[in-house]
C-alpha cells in the first residue's frame, strides 16, 4: 500500500466535481486500500478521492474506535435522510480547524463495493455524519465541506491567511 498526498485548502481541485467510477478492477481495489492507509495515517475517519487529487466518486470511512473496520463507498448516493444533529467537524483537507455543524441524524446510502456490487446501508450518529454528509459532499464539491467547516468566518479567515502564507513566494 502507498500513502497518498492529501491536498489542502485552497487547492483549486477541491472546487471540482467528481465523476462516477466506471471501471471496477485491481487498480481500483488497490486505490481503495491506499486511501484507507492514507486516512489512517492522517488520523481521519473519512476520506474522499478528490482529497487525494482523484476526481472520482469514492470515499473510505472508519468510525470504529480501534480503526480496524474500514468501509468504502463507490458512486455513493444518499437515498434518504432524516433528523438533524450537531457535530464538531473537521476535514483532512483543512488541517487544524474544527467547527460545529448541523448534519443529518440518519441516512440511507446506496453505493457499490470494490467489485461493482450495489448495496444499501442505513446509518446514524457519527457513521451517518461522516459517510453521508461531509464526505459525500466532498464527492460533489469539496468546497461544500470546506464551507461547512468554515461556518465560523473567523476560522475561515485564519485558515486562508495560514494557507496563503504557506504558498511559495513566486506562486
Amino acid at each position: 500500500m502507498a500513502r497518498l498526498e492529501i491536498i489542502t485548502y485552497p487547492n483549486p481541485l477541491l472546487n471540482e466535481k467528481a465523476a462516477p467510477v466506471e471501471k471496477f478492477d485491481d487498480k481500483l481495489s488497490q486505490f481503495i486500500d491506499d486511501m484507507v492507509q492514507t486516512m489512517y495515517e492522517g488520523n481521519g475517519i473519512g476520506l474522499a478521492a478528490p482529497q487525494v487529487s482523484v476526481l472520482k466518486r469514492l470515499i473510505v470511512v472508519d468510525v470504529s474506535p480501534e480503526q480496524k473496520s474500514p468501509m468504502h463507498f463507490v458512486n455513493p448516493e444518499i437515498i434518504e435522510s432524516s433528523g438533524r444533529v450537531k457535530f464538531e467537524e473537521g476535514c483532512l483537507s483543512v488541517p487544524d480547524y474544527r467547527d460545529t455543524v448541523t448534519r443529518a441524524a440518519q441516512i440511507t446510502v446506496r453505493a457499490k463495493d470494490r467489485s461493482g456490487k450495489t448495496f444499501e446501508l442505513q446509518a446514524d450518529g457519527l457513521l451517518a455524519k461522516v459517510t453521508a454528509t461531509a464526505d459525500f459532499a466532498a464527492l460533489k464539491d469539496c468546497q461544500l465541506v470546506i464551507e461547512a467547516v468554515f461556518e465560523n468566518r473567523e476560522v475561515k479567515a485564519e485558515a486562508t491567511k495560514k494557507a496563503e502564507a504557506a504558498l511559495p513566494a513566486d506562486a
